[in-house]
């Protein structure tokens, strides 16, 4: 499948989930013209499948309340009305986990281990903190979408897309310059392969690579890139996320496919919370196209 013809699928899907599932006919507007998988701006929330609609916009306010007093921002994206926002994606596939982290971070963890050798595998290390959109440094600003540290101290990181066309670089102006030779470069020694050291491929690979940068080797933090499989135009990354670190790290930078990473959560479904099994049909319902 091309990439042209998959964004153009998923939009069409989207716009039918919008009528038949949610049944908003309202085109939303984007600059000033209107779209039909893009929810009215004024019905934002729907894009929060309805299992756990409710809990996390309570969780969302408390939780933007608490990093305000902080001074850290927990703000959505401005196209989080589009219904192919990964953003909006990344609450739906990892919110049970953070409203009912006690039992449930197991079942994330099961999934995820499917991806590891053994000596890295998560067990018997409960999460200390699970969250969206963090920030670890400030000045240096990279964004997880998704992040999980566990009470050892040893971090997972997630970076999630679904329709966009890369993972994301950067514009070799005055700002980044100043950047890269003050706050990148220093890092790269033992982390980087030489390969992509320098500022132009640096940039060109630029969310990847400062991804990459927050790994810590002895503590074993684990980095996973989801994105999905029809989403072909990403895959060329793919060359970057396995070349890119150096030795010490490639082992713990890992992709997963979208469509994997749902149907494994799925396998763990507990028929004893049929909410949390409804949830994920649903999200496959939406997210995945047949």
């Amino acid at each position: 499948m091309s990439t042209d013809s998959y964004a153009r699928r998923m939009k069409v899907h989207l716009g039918e989930y919008k009528l038949h599932h949610l049944g908003v006919r309202e085109c939303g507007l984007w600059r000033y013209r209107p779209y039909r998988h893009i929810l009215p701006q004024n019905l934002f929330r729907l894009n929060i499948i309805e299992t756990y609609r409710a809990q996390f916009w309570e969780y969302f306010e408390a939780e933007g309340k608490r990093r305000e007093m902080l001074r850290e921002r927990f703000d959505l994206h401005e196209g989080f009305h589009h219904l192919n926002s990964s953003q909006a994606m990344c609450f739906n596939l990892f919110f049970p986990f953070v409203i009912d982290e006690s039992s449930r971070a197991g079942s994330l963890f099961e999934a995820l281990n499917e991806s590891l050798p053994e000596h890295l595998r998560i067990s018997n290390d409960p999460p200390a903190e699970q969250t969206f959109e963090k920030i670890l440094d400030k000045e240096e600003g990279t964004n997880f979408d998704f992040y999980v540290r566990l009470k050892s101290g040893r971090k997972i990181l997630f970076e999630l897309k679904l329709s966009e066309k890369s993972f994301g670089d950067a514009e070799d102006d005055k700002n980044h310059r100043e950047k890269f030779e003050r706050v990148y470069k220093p890092r790269l020694d033992g982390r980087i392969d030489d390969e992509y050291k320098n500022r132009e491929r640096f940039f060109a690979n630029y969310q990847v690579l400062r991804n990459i940068l927050w790994l810590n080797s002895s503590k074993q933090d684990l980095l996973f890139f989801v994105y999905p499989q029809q989403n072909e135009v990403l895959s060329p990354h793919r060359g970057t996320i396995d070349h890119a670190p150096e030795r010490g790290l490639k082992e713990l930078v890992k992709c997963i496919h979208l469509e994997d990473l749902a149907e494994r959560i799925s396998r763990q479904q507990d028929e004893q919370d049929p909410r949390f099994c409804l949830h994920y049909r649903m999200f496959k319902e939406k997210y995945l196209l047949t």
